[in-house]
């Protein structure tokens, strides 16, 4: 039984790896549940530290796309974010913020399918980056705010955006944990224990980028953002 569920963790970690590789997102949305039934440990810093590794794979790879002004306005708001989330837990528990901005993604996905037409001008970016703070810290669920903002642009350049904004996003958060003590040796193993899976899925990728990009990203980076609002809903429900 160890083996099969060692191997179905691997198979996740692959998983989620070349799903976010292609569209930009969701590998802690997949595989972190999973991980932290099978170690709490794995969240959260080696989470962010996968956080932070598979998107400079990603960044490296589709750099000549990367939207500059966006990633600083993105980060702008999300430090903003963050410290909104840390004051705003004082107020109301994290379940009801947590059933908020779940159903705030739900229906701007929604209405993103329908005539909702969101582009990544400084202002819109920057709210989202604010959306992403305050989500990433109250539901460790970061991604959809940047992608709804981005959904119109090419594959490569929501890619490699969205891994940019990623990779100072986690770097902050490590570093504010790193002060806190919150980092140990083990926290590094069980990064190592992610990082062969990582590179499999990242490496497998590139023979779905291509087809992805013809027409097909913006309803994969959709439904992704869908299902991380319904989890959220979920998961806010289960408190």
């Amino acid at each position: 039984m160890d083996f099969i569920y060692f191997a179905a963790l691997s198979f996740l970690v692959i998983l989620g790896a070349f799903l976010q590789s292609v569209i930009g997102l969701g590998y802690v949305m997949l595989v972190a549940p999973f991980l932290v039934l099978y170690n709490p440990d794995f969240v959260p810093v080696p989470m962010l530290l996968i956080g932070t590794f598979l998107p400079l794979l990603i960044v490296w790879r589709d750099r000549r796309a990367i939207h500059f002004t966006g990633i600083k306005s993105a980060i702008a708001g999300r430090i903003i974010g963050n410290v909104l989330a840390v004051g705003l837990l004082t107020i109301i528990s994290q379940n009801t913020y947590m059933l908020i901005f779940g159903g705030l993604i739900i229906v701007t996905v929604i209405l993103s399918t329908l005539t909702f037409n969101i582009r990544p001008t400084a202002v819109n970016v920057g709210i989202a980056g604010i959306l992403s703070g305050l989500m990433g810290t109250l539901a460790a669920v970061g991604g959809p705010p940047m992608a709804i903002v981005y959904q119109n642009e090419k594959g490569d350049v929501i890619r490699a955006t969205l891994s940019g904004f990623f990779v100072l996003g986690t770097l902050l958060s490590i570093l504010f944990l790193s002060i806190a003590g919150k980092v140990t040796l083990n926290d590094f193993r069980l990064f190592l224990y992610m990082v062969p899976g990582v590179l499999i899925g990242f490496y497998l990728s590139k023979y779905a980028v291509g087809f992805v990009d013809r027409g097909y990203m913006r309803k994969a980076m959709l439904s992704v953002s869908f299902l991380a609002g319904i989890l959220v809903v979920i998961k806010a429900f289960l408190g």
